[in-house]
Parts: structure tokens; sequence; C-alpha cells
């Protein structure tokens, strides 16, 4: 029967995906260090870490301040999940989570809040050991707006320079717009132990494809599907090493990303429960559009340390792009952390895929 479902919930996915029209009008906030923003990533995800408790995440991002001094690009992005509830049958769970991020972009201050409600259920696949199907959805609100104030016109100009008392004669719209938005993912991974995982998942986003424009007399100015894609896993190289390669691919109409790369971990203190380990990280970025498909982005250097139940991230993006010309290599720059409260023992140890 659970087998049954899982086939209808992957064919209907995929159907959906299908159907959209992949022309967008915009493309959503992206970070580097994806294994700090887990419901962002794949609703799938809620509740997916080793033991029983509460996840803790947060993340900043920080780039173009080279190019852009007077209005930097900041990205701050926070969640809250839990798995502590049973499921249906042995070993399933029921998770519950919550993510918020805001982003504040350029002159006008575009800025984007948004907050999302997210349900995830991971079940046993039928009769594999350590192999587990989860299922996630995601609802919000999503709250834009803009700093017209900051905005300058050719007819403002007084003949010295910008003079903004005088009228730009300019229909600039709303200054505020408000809509909500539904998203899904479906998650596959196999771990057998705590230093062992394979995972791959698929996510669409934007499923209502809500109206995103400032201007009411165009109303069909809307926000098309995205679709992801995620693979990696971690494997042991040695008694004290780990490698965690992950590859991430977002479709969104004519804008296409890909981050790809690799970690490798030197645990200086394990067992059963937890572990203690650093980090070093590779990875790089391609993306485009109709115009220039999957070009040369960044490359990323990433330091990461986990010390039991908390992960510390640094991460430092170098521009590789054309834009190459006017930032001189300097990127982005970011912060992640996540910490899990245990808060209940489970009978049986469940591990889950890590990033």
């Amino acid at each position: 029967m659970m087998r049954n479902l899982y086939a209808y919930y992957i064919a209907a996915l995929v159907a959906v995906v299908l159907l959209f029209d992949q022309k967008a009008q915009a493309q959503d906030i992206h970070f580097t260090e994806n294994y700090a923003t887990p419901i962002l990533i794949n609703p799938a995800l809620t509740g997916l870490f080793n033991g029983s408790g509460v996840r803790i995440t947060g993340i900043y991002r920080n780039q173009w301040r080279s190019i852009t001094k007077d209005a930097p690009y900041r990205t701050i992005s926070a969640s809250v999940d839990m798995n502590t509830i049973p499921g249906a049958f042995a070993n399933d769970q029921f998770s519950v989570g919550l993510l918020v991020y805001s982003d504040q972009a350029g002159d006008l201050r575009w800025s984007t809040n948004h907050f999302d409600l997210s349900f995830g259920y991971a079940s046993a696949f039928g009769d594999f050991d350590n192999h587990y199907l989860s299922f996630g959805a995601m609802a919000g609100g999503v709250q834009r707006s803009v700093d017209y104030t900051e905005a300058r016109f050719e007819s403002q100009f007084d003949g010295t320079g910008h003079n903004g008392l005088i009228p730009s004669g300019e229909d600039l719209g709303n200054d505020n717009l408000f809509f909500v938005d539904f998203s899904t993912g479906m998650m596959y991974y196999y771990a057998p132990d705590r230093r062992r995982n394979f995972f791959f998942g698929v996510g669409l986003y934007h499923i209502n494809r809500p109206v995103i424009n400032f201007v009411e007399s165009n109303p069909d100015h809307r926000l098309h599907a995205k679709v992801s894609a995620q693979v990696g896993g971690r494997v042991p190289i040695g008694e004290d090493f780990d490698l965690l390669p992950s590859v991430y691919f977002l479709k969104q109409g004519p804008n296409t990303k890909m981050d790809g790369g690799v970690y490798i971990s030197y645990l200086f203190e394990k067992n059963r429960n937890s572990e203690k380990a650093i980090g070093l990280g590779v990875l790089g970025r391609i993306g485009g559009d109709q115009y220039d498909f999957l070009g040369t982005d960044a490359v990323t250097a990433a330091l990461r340390m986990d010390i039991d139940q908390l992960t510390l991230g640094l991460a430092y993006d170098f521009n590789i792009s054309n834009l190459n010309n006017a930032t001189n290599g300097r990127g982005a720059i970011e912060l992640a952390m996540i910490y899990i409260i245990q808060t209940k023992k489970r009978s049986k140890i469940l591990y889950c895929p890590r990033f």
C-alpha cells in the first residue's frame, strides 16, 4: 500500500513539473552553504537530521560590496524544525518546521521577506533496511517592497545634478506587495550509519504561480515555477577522513544554476552518537539564462566545524564571471550555523543524510 502511495506521489510531482510553463519573471535567492538551509533547499528535508529533537539553523550572506558599497546585497535566513512526532509505522517520523528569510538588494532597497510553515513525513522504504523516502510540503507568505524615494530619473535633472524635489512624472505603482506561496518536494536517502549516506531529491516551488506585479493594471505578471534537484552523500576514505560530495541544480524559467563540489572532513573525535570534525570544501557554481547557458559564475573556498550538535560554517565566493572586470574576483561571504537540541531517545538510532 505504501509503495503505491509513493508511486502515485512521484508520478503526480513529475506531471506537474512537465506541465508548468518555464518562462519565469524572477529568480529566487540562493546560498552557497546549502547544508545550512535544508528547508529552503527542499521541503522534504524538514526534520531530517540525526537524533530526535529540534534543529535551529541560521545563515547570513553579503555580496557585491565591491561594486555596490552604499547598497550591498544582504540575505539572512533562519529555520527551526523538529522530528519528535511518530509516524504511522515503526521508524516513520512526522516533522514540522518554520522558515524565514529576508533579502535586500540595490539602491532602491528591493526587499523580500519570506515566512513558511513546512511539513515532512519520512518512511522506511518497504523491507529495505536504511532506505527511506521523505515527502514535504511548504506554505507561507511573501512580502516585497521597494523604496521609490531613492529612484533617479532623467526628468529630475536640474542642469547641475539630481533634484529630488522635481516630480518624476512616472507612474511607479505600489511600493508594497504581499502574496501566498506553496511548494513541495520529495527525497530518497540511504543512511546505514553516521559516516555513510546517499541522497537524491527533487523540489517544486511556487506551485500557485502568485502575481508579483506592483502595478495593478497588469495582473498577469506571475512568479513561475522553479524546479530543483539535489544529489550527494558521504563516504569514508580512511579511518579519520570522509568525503562529502554534492550537486544542487535549479531551473526557473530562463534562469539555470548548478552548484557542485566536495568537502573533505577530518574527524578528530568520534563515537556512535556524535563527532568532532573540521572540513575544507572547494565548490563551484555555473549559471545562465537564454543568452548565456551555464556560464562560469564563482569558485568557493569553504570551512566547516562540527562539534557534537553544533556546526559552524564560513564560505567565500570568488567571482569568475564576466562581472569580474568590476569585482576583481570579489564575490560573497557567508556565515552559517546549525544547532541540534536532542530532546528524546529512540530505541533504534535512525541516521539521516549529512551534507
